[in-house]
């Protein structure tokens, strides 16, 4: 068997109009979209883990309007079989604002999917925002289920960091999903967790993230995970 990530064709009859087709990102989530490398933390957030959709196949459109300030996109994909709850087909739209006043720069995310399943039929919402003055940023992400028939019903994010230098930032985030399957690390039934991390560039084409993620239960944070990434630029 042959796994693949994004294997898409794009094809854009307009300047600001884009349309792709193949297996991709369901636009939905700012915690899924965003890049592997660019992510605030070494792993996604948990509730963009769980209540994301992930890649499908498919076909959207992307169009960016105002002088691309507003992103729009919009698709219809194939269902996944050994999801949660067997997907027949789903339908995907996300907005984006993204602006800067006052020496502010801002990013304001809106998204909604229905998933289709036999005669039944489920939505997912989120919204999503993202602030940064200089060296200072905040991501902020709230994804909800509602009527979801198991698992966590809703969840958000908030990360904050902190740029020292170009190449050196620290930062900070907390993570709740609902319910009591929540993915490790570091525990499964942790709702809450709270995390710490910094990144260095240790050389020009080498740089690491260290970040330590903690429940927030009485079991205090002895319980917690240190997660190490290296990323080299070639």
């Amino acid at each position: 068997e042959v796994e693949h990530e994004d294997a898409r064709t794009t094809y854009h009859p307009a300047a600001r109009l884009a349309l792709r087709a193949g297996h991709f990102d369901v636009p939905f989530s700012y915690g899924e979209l965003v890049s592997s490398a660019e992510t605030d933390f070494v792993q996604r957030p948990r509730v963009a883990r769980q209540l994301g959709i992930g890649r499908r196949t498919g076909v959207d459109a992307s169009y960016r309007a105002w002088n691309e300030r507003v992103h729009l996109q919009g698709g219809i994909f194939r269902g996944q079989a050994d999801a949660g709850a067997p997907e027949d087909w789903l339908a995907a739209a996300r907005m984006t604002w993204a602006s800067a006043a006052r020496g502010i720069r801002h990013s304001v995310g809106f998204n909604a999917v229905y998933v289709r399943s036999g005669d039944t039929g489920r939505i997912r919402l989120g919204a999503d925002v993202r602030l940064s003055r200089g060296p200072t940023f905040l991501t902020a992400e709230l994804l909800a289920a509602p009527g979801a028939p198991a698992g966590p019903g809703h969840g958000a994010y908030v990360t904050t960091g902190y740029a020292l230098t170009d190449a050196h930032l620290i930062r900070a985030q907390w993570d709740y999903v609902s319910g009591r399957d929540a993915f490790a690390p570091p525990r499964a039934s942790s709702r809450s967790v709270i995390g710490v991390g910094c990144t260095l560039q240790l050389a020009d084409p080498l740089r690491m993230e260290v970040d330590y993620l903690a429940p927030t239960t009485f079991d205090a944070l002895v319980d917690g995970a240190i997660l190490i990434n290296l990323q080299v630029s070639l």
